[in-house]
């Protein structure tokens, strides 16, 4: 028996009590107030042990909501690592790539000086072609007053 159950159970007795009292004594008004007491203990005693399973119940619905939520921030967690570990390699392989570009770049300047002037000379003229043409994405914008 729960708390509910023996509270309900002690109204339920004293409200059996205050009606026989009141018929005794001839008072309406304690019978009613017995009556009232003896619905009261029932209801309790019917519905308090309910409400015991459905405090433990939501206890039991928040602990799983917070486990779950644990795991979730561990799962995040665990990506976040991965993605950092991931994007931290693929750095490393970019800057490996460019010192090998450098490198190649200064050995080819050093072996062909001639080749390396004309190929920087083609690629100043094409930045120099693409920012004046009219045409151009990258050109400046033109004034149309003469």
């Amino acid at each position: 028996m729960d708390k509910h159950e023996a509270k309900g159970a002690i109204k339920d007795a004293v409200g059996k009590v205050k009606d026989g009292f009141g018929g005794l004594t001839g008072k309406p008004t304690t019978q009613v107030d017995g009556k009232i007491d003896q619905a009261s203990g029932k209801l309790e005693g019917k519905f308090g042990g309910q409400i015991d399973d459905l405090k433990e119940q939501g206890a039991d619905l928040a602990d799983a909501g917070s486990r779950l939520a644990g795991q979730a921030a561990d799962q995040v967690r665990d990506a976040a690592r991965a993605t950092r570990a991931q994007a931290s390699e693929y750095a490393h392989s970019a800057a490996d790539a460019g010192a090998q570009a450098s490198r190649t770049i200064g050995e080819t300047a050093k072996r062909q000086p001639i080749l390396s002037v004309v190929a920087i000379g083609a690629a100043g003229y094409l930045i120099g072609f693409l920012v004046h043409s009219p045409h151009s994405p990258f050109a400046p914008a033109r004034s149309t007053r003469r």
